[in-house]
C-alpha cells in the first residue's frame, strides 16, 4: 500500500499591502475630507476622492471602489495623468480588499503603465509587489515571479530599501512554492539583511517566519521552531494579532511534525479564532483544512469532514487554487478511510487538473499518491500502476540528488565488478601464454638439435650445403615468431599490471567509503543517539541552558552528517566517471560573492569577517558547478579553522594566461608534515590535525579532483598558528567566450 502524507499546511508570514477589513465604524477624518470635497473640483477634487477611498478600505471595501471608479472619471475627463495611475491603484487596492484579485490584477497593470507614461519609477515598482501579490492569491506563481521580479529591478533602481526587501521576501515565498528551495533560501536572507539595516521589527519578523517555514520544509524542524518563536516574540511585543495566529499556525504545523498532533489541533484552534475575529476568510482556510486534517489522522471523522467542507466552501470563494486542490485532495483521503469511494475519483481528478494548472509540484505529487492508492484498493491495479508511475516521476524531479547519489553508488560498484573480471581473465591468458612459451623453448630446443646434426652433414657431406642454407632461413623466421610472441606476452604482463594498479586504486575508493561510514559516520550519529538517551532520561530535570546545548550538539552532528553526505555524493559520482564537465565563462568575483552568500550565516556564528577582493575583470573558464564546490569547501574549512572574530579573505591574479585563485585565513595553521598529507586518498584524515578539528578529507580530495578536470593545479601554503592560504589556477577566459 502506498504510503499517505496528510496535507497538512504551514506558512510564509507576508508582509500584506492589502487592507484588513475590520467591523464598521466611524474613520477618523472622513468627514473633514467629504466637507473638503463639496467644494473642490479638477484636480484637487480627484486627490480628495482617492484619498477618501483609501481611508475607507479601513472600514469596507464597497465605498472605497465606488469613490475611486469617481475619480478614475473625472480624471480622464480632465486628463490629470497623475491622478488617473493613483485611481486605477485606488481601484486595485479596492477590488483586492474585496478579494476580487482579477479584476485588482487588471486595474494595478493599468495603474503601472500610467504610473510609467508620467515617469514615476518609484509608485510603478510599489504597484508591481501589489500585482505580484494579487497572482500569489490566485496561485499563479509564474506572473507573479515576473512581476515581482520586475518591480525589484525598479525598486533598486530608485534604492527603495524597504520595498527591495519587500521584494525579495515574496520572490522567496514564490520559489518555495515552485519547490526552489535553495533560491528561496537565498532571496529571504538577503531581505532579512536589508530590514536588520533599516531596524524595522515588524519586517524582521517576516524574514524569520519565512526562514523557518522553509527549514520546515526542509524538515529541518528545530531551526524551523527556533525562527517561529522568534516571530512570536516580536509579534508579541508588537501586538500584532495577525501575526500571532500566523505563527501559532505554524508552531502546530512543528507540533504535528512532531507526532503531537492533539497538541497541534489546540494551536491551530487558536489561531483560527483569531483569523475569524480579524474576518481573514484567506487565512481562516488553512486553519480550518489542517484542523480538518489531523482530526482526520485521529479517527475523528465527523470533525474532520465538518472542517474540511467549510475550507473548501470558503477557498472556492476566494478562487485560491492551490486550497482547493489540497482541501479536495483531504476529503478524497477521508473518504477513502471509511471506504466511502463514490465521489474519490472526482475529488482527486479535480486536484490533478488544478495542479498542473499552477505548476504545483507539491500537490500534484500528493493527488498522484492518493489517485494510485485509491485504485489499488479498488482492485484496479492497472491504473494504479500508472499514477503511480506519475507519482515517481514527479518525485524523481524534485529529488534528484537522492537518485544521483544511488546512481553513482551503483556505477562505482559496477566498475569494481568490471575490473575484478577483466584482471581474472588477464591472469588466464598469462597462464596460457607462459605454456605458450614453454611449448616454444622444447621446440627452439628441438631445432637446434636438428640445426646441430645438419651441420656435422653439411661438413661431411658438402652436397647437403644448400639445404642447410634453406634450414638456417626456416630458423631465422622461427626465431622472429617466437620473439613477436615474447613480445606480445610482455604487452600482456604490462596491462595485467596496470589492470593490477587500477584494482588497487578501487579497493582504496571502496576502503575509504568503509572508512567514512565506519568511523566519521558513526561518530556523529553516536553523538545524537548518546545525547537523545540523556535528553529522554533527564528532560524534566534540565534548566534551558542544559537542553539549548543538546540542541546546538544535535545541529552540529546534523550539519556534520549532511556536509559529508554532499562531499560523498559528489566525489563518487567523480570516481564513477560520469560527471561532465561544461566549461562556460564565470565572472568571478561574482561566483565568490554568492558562495560568501550561502556561507554568511556560519561566518556570523564565530563573527568572522568574509573579505570578497577578487577583480570584477578577472574571468576564468571552467566548470562553473565544480569551481563554486570547490570555493565553497575551502571558505567553509577556513571559517571551521579561523578563531572567533577571525578574517577570511579571497583574492584572485592573472599569471600566464591562468587566473590564480587564493583562500585566506588567519586560523591554526597547518605543520609541514600535515601538508604532505594533503590531498591524498591514502592517507587516513584522522592523521591530520588536532582532535577538535577531525573530518572526512573529502572535501580537499574533490577540490584536488574538480580543478585538475579544468586543467588547473591547487596547493596549500601554511605555517602553525599563522593561518592557512589554499591556492588553486584555472584557465583565464577568452574574450570571445560569452559569459556565464
Amino acid at each position: 500500500m502506498l504510503k499517505q502524507k496528510i496535507g497538512i499546511y504551514s506558512f510564509i508570514i507576508l508582509f500584506s499591502t492589502c487592507a484588513i477589513i475590520s467591523p464598521q465604524g466611524k474613520i477618523s477624518g472622513i468627514d473633514s475630507l467629504l466637507s473638503l470635497l463639496s467644494k473642490a473640483d479638477g484636480e484637487k477634487k480627484v486627490d480628495l476622492l482617492n484619498e477618501i477611498s483609501s481611508r475607507q478600505l479601513r472600514s469596507s471595501a464597497g465605498p472605497a471602489i465606488d469613490y475611486a471608479s469617481q475619480a478614475l472619471s473625472l480624471a480622464k475627463e480632465i486628463s490629470y495623468k497623475e491622478g488617473i495611475a493613483r485611481s486605477y491603484e485606488s481601484l486595485g487596492n479596492g477590488y483586492e480588499a474585496d478579494k476580487s484579485y482579477k479584476s485588482a490584477a487588471e486595474n494595478f497593470l493599468n495603474a503601472a503603465d500610467s504610473y510609467q507614461a508620467v515617469d514615476d519609477i518609484n509608485n510603478k515598482a510599489s504597484v508591481l509587489y501589489k500585482l505580484g501579490d494579487v497572482y500569489e492569491n490566485l496561485s499563479d506563481y509564474d506572473s507573479a515571479l515576473k512581476y515581482y521580479s520586475e518591480g525589484l529591478k525598479l525598486s533598486q533602481k530608485v534604492n527603495n530599501k524597504m520595498l527591495t526587501g519587500d521584494f525579495l521576501s515574496d520572490i522567496s515565498v514564490v520559489n518555495k512554492y515552485k519547490g526552489n528551495f535553495e533560491k528561496a533560501l537565498e532571496n529571504n536572507l538577503q531581505a532579512l539583511e536589508v530590514y536588520k539595516g533599516l531596524n524595522v521589527q515588524a519586517k524582521i519578523a517576516n524574514a524569520y517566519g519565512n526562514l523557518g517555514n522553509l527549514y520546515e520544509a526542509m524538515e529541518k524542524y528545530n531551526e524551523a521552531l527556533n525562527y517561529y518563536n522568534k516571530v512570536l516574540e516580536i509579534s508579541r511585543q508588537m501586538n500584532d494579532k495577525w501575526k500571532i495566529a500566523n505563527t501559532q499556525m505554524n508552531i502546530g504545523v512543528i507540533l504535528y511534525d512532531l507526532g503531537r498532533k492533539r497538541a497541534s489541533i489546540e494551536e491551530f484552534i487558536k489561531s483560527l479564532n483569531l483569523f475569524e475575529s480579524l474576518n481573514d476568510k484567506d487565512y481562516m482556510t488553512y486553519a480550518l483544512t489542517n484542523i480538518g486534517a489531523v482530526y482526520q489522522e485521529l479517527g475523528n471523522n465527523e470533525q474532520a469532514i465538518k472542517y474540511l467542507k467549510r475550507s473548501l466552501d470558503i477557498s472556492r470563494e476566494l478562487d485560491k487554487k492551490w486550497s482547493v486542490a489540497n482541501t479536495l485532495i483531504n476529503i478524497g483521503r477521508l473518504n477513502v478511510s471509511i471506504n466511502n469511494y463514490g465521489t474519490v475519483k472526482k475529488y482527486y481528478d479535480e486536484a490533478i487538473k488544478i495542479s498542473k494548472q499552477i505548476g504545483a509540484k507539491d500537490l500534484l505529487l500528493q493527488a498522484y499518491d492518493a489517485m494510485s492508492d485509491y485504485y489499488s484498493r479498488t482492485g484496479n491495479y492497472k491504473d494504479a500502476l500508472s499514477y503511480y508511475k506519475d507519482y515517481k516521476e514527479v518525485n524523481d524531479s524534485l529529488f534528484n540528488d537522492n537518485s544521483s547519489k544511488q546512481l553513482a553508488e551503483i556505477q562505482t560498484k559496477y566498475e569494481i565488478a568490471s575490473k575484478e573480471q577483466e584482471i581474472s581473465k588477464l591472469k588466464k591468458e598469462k597462464a596460457e601464454q607462459e605454456l605458450i612459451a614453454a611449448s616454444d623453448r622444447n621446440f627452439r630446443n628441438l631445432l637446434l638439435v636438428v640445426l646441430g646434426g645438419l651441420i656435422i652433414i653439411g661438413g661431411v657431406f658438402a652436397y647437403f650445403y644448400r639445404n642447410k642454407l634453406k634450414l638456417t632461413r626456416q630458423l631465422a623466421e622461427s626465431n622472429k615468431e617466437i620473439r613477436q610472441l615474447n613480445e606480445q606476452l610482455l604487452l600482456k604482463n604490462q596491462n595485467l599490471e596496470k589492470s593490477e594498479a587500477e584494482l588497487i586504486q578501487l579497493n582504496q575508493v571502496k576502503d575509504k567509503f568503509f572508512s567514512i561510514i565506519a568511523h566519521d559516520l558513526k561518530n556523529p550519529f553516536g553523538t545524537m543517539l548518546h545525547y537523545s538517551d540523556i535528553l529522554l532520561e533527564d528532560y524534566d530535570t534540565m534548566n534551558d541552558d542544559e537542553k539549548k546545548f543538546f540542541i546546538v550538539e544535535f545541529k552540529n552532528a546534523s550539519e556534520q552528517i549532511y556536509n559529508l553526505f554532499d562531499n560523498l555524493l559528489r566525489w563518487s559520482t567523480s570516481q564513477a566517471g560520469i560527471l561532465e564537465v561544461n566549461k562556460v565563462g564565470i565572472v568571478l568575483k561574482d561566483l565568490v560573492e554568492k558562495t560568501f552568500d550561502a556561507l554568511n550565516l556560519h561566518a556570523q556564528k564565530k563573527n568572522i569577517k568574509l573579505i570578497n577582493a577578487v577583480d570584477a575583470n578577472a574571468e576564468v573558464f571552467a566548470d562553473k558547478d565544480m569551481v563554486g564546490t570547490v570555493i565553497r569547501n575551502l571558505v567553509s574549512n577556513a571559517i571551521k579553522f579561523s578563531p572567533e572574530k577571525g578574517e577570511i579573505k579571497v583574492n584572485a591574479k592573472v599569471i600566464n594566461g591562468l587566473v590564480e585563485v587564493a583562500v585566506q585565513d588567519y586560523g591554526i595553521g597547518i605543520n609541514k608534515e600535515d601538508l604532505k598529507k594533503l590531498f591524498r586518498l591514502d592517507v587516513p584524515a584522522s592523521s591530520i590535525g588536532s582532535a577538535e578539528n577531525k573530518g572526512t578529507g573529502l572535501g580537499l580530495i574533490l577540490c584536488k579532483e574538480f580543478i585538475e578536470k579544468n586543467g588547473g593545479s591547487i596547493r596549500c601554503e601554511s605555517e602553525p598558528n599563522r593561518g592557512s592560504k589554499f591556492v588553486f589556477t584555472v584557465k583565464r577566459i577568452n574574450k570571445d567566450i560569452p559569459k556565464n
